[in-house]
């Protein structure tokens, strides 16, 4: 419905509504349009100034409880259902100022009927003013309001980007700090690999300088006691042509019958035979096959061949040198 006065109108609603707030009901007939103005028809019903601020809920077909917060939310409630039931929260100045409220007149002169008496109220144009100045307001106030929830919005959206970007920021450098800890790790494990390898070089490095020192000592003592061998049993031999001498004087020896050759089996010369004869008087053996080996393996070189033999017999006897028959 609209509300009209000396050319002045606003735009009301066919809609009632049964309206509790606190534990009290009240039918509002004709709400208006705008929340403004269907809060000061509540105010109006319930006696209650200007001072008083109401909230507005309703509950759509799902059940749920819709507070009504704009204009747009207003109109959504007035037409979702025929028959509205409102619930009111009140606050603030909530002193009585009126019970019940003049019945609406129409004003003197107007001439109206009964058709026109549903669609048309007449107001005081100071009303109608008043009427005019809240629908501004109203429309003010819900411009302001949509323009801050876009507002805040965008706010919401920048801050939810801004998080966004941190959190991936932080998940980048979260990963890098990783990367760097891996390749430091293995940076490490392959210096200390390295290390590793470099103390068992040099270990194996001792380990055989020590082995060739050891064969060196070894073969030194070896051709030291050969040594000793050679000059004990010259030594020995030595006094015992001296002892000979003293109890023997010379005198001419007989023609010497020439000396046999060696046995067809040895298969040797005179020569290689003479260094058998030899090695066998000076007590390495009998064993002239034997003999006659250790001298070809050694060339033919009798003191490289009585090194070897006197070896042999201090390893085979446990003594530090051979057993030479004088």
């Amino acid at each position: 419905r609209r509300v009209k006065g000396q050319g002045m109108a606003v735009a009301m609603s066919s809609r009632n509504a049964m309206v509790e707030l606190n534990g009290e009901f009240r039918e509002v007939k004709s709400l208006p349009n705008t929340l403004s103005g269907a809060e000061n028809a509540i105010r109006d019903a319930f006696g209650f100034g200007t001072g008083a601020t109401l909230l507005l809920q309703w509950v759509d077909d799902d059940g749920d409880t819709i507070t009504v917060s704009s204009n747009e939310e207003w109109l959504e409630a007035l037409n979702a259902k025929a028959d509205l039931s409102l619930t009111v929260k009140a606050s603030g100045d909530l002193t009585i100022v009126r019970n019940d409220p003049p019945p609406e007149q129409p004003a003197a002169g107007d001439s109206v009927s009964k058709d026109e008496t549903e669609e048309w109220i007449v107001v005081d144009p100071s009303e109608a003013a008043s009427a005019r100045n809240s629908m501004a307001s109203d429309q003010a106030a819900a411009q302001a309001e949509q323009a801050a929830a876009a507002a805040a919005s965008e706010a919401a959206r920048e801050r939810e980007e801004q998080e966004r970007a941190a959190k991936e920021q932080e998940e980048q450098e979260r990963k890098e700090q990783e990367e760097e800890q891996r390749v430091e790790q293995a940076r490490k494990d392959r210096e200390e690999l390295e290390r590793r390898a470099q103390l068992e070089a040099e270990d194996l490095r001792k380990a055989q300088e020590l082995q060739e020192e050891e064969n060196r000592r070894a073969e030194e003592q070896r051709k030291t006691e050969a040594a000793d061998a050679l000059q004990a049993a010259a030594e020995a031999e030595a006094i015992a042509a001296s002892s000979y001498d003293l109890v023997h004087p010379p005198r001419a020896a007989p023609a010497a019958a020439p000396a046999p050759g060696p046995p067809a089996e040895l298969g040797i010369d005179q020569e290689t035979w003479a260094l058998v004869k030899q090695l066998e008087e000076m007590g390495f053996g009998q064993d002239h096959k034997k003999l006659s080996k250790v001298l070809k393996d050694h060339r033919l070189d009798v003191t490289s061949a009585i090194e070897a033999l006197a070896a042999e017999a201090a390893v085979a006897e446990g003594e530090s040198g051979p057993r030479v028959a004088v």
